[in-house]
């Protein structure tokens, strides 16, 4: 006597086109969403660096290297953006 056939799994499961369509959609929009938001964080982060040059100011470089080494803490970024804000510019 033979054992009888199990289901189709065809019945149960959604088709595959469906399936593709929403797996690749949501990853599509979380990479675009990851990628807006990291440029942003970026800018946020460089925003003493960014002051500093447009200022002109005299300690730019200086200004660039603790926002980069020590701008991920709180302390160092607001140092860095205070120095921006504070060092005199040079005569042009």
């Amino acid at each position: 006597h033979e054992a009888p056939n199990p289901p189709s799994s065809a019945a149960a499961q959604p088709p595959e086109r469906d399936q593709a369509l929403s797996a690749s959609a949501v990853p599509a929009k979380s990479r675009g969403l990851f990628a807006v938001l990291g440029v942003l964080g970026l800018a946020l982060y460089l925003v003493p660096v960014l002051i500093a040059y447009r200022r002109n100011t005299i300690r730019q470089h200086r200004i660039a290297i603790i926002t980069v080494l020590l701008g991920w803490t709180l302390i160092g970024w607001v140092a860095a953006l205070i120095m921006a804000l504070n060092e005199p510019t040079r005569t042009r």
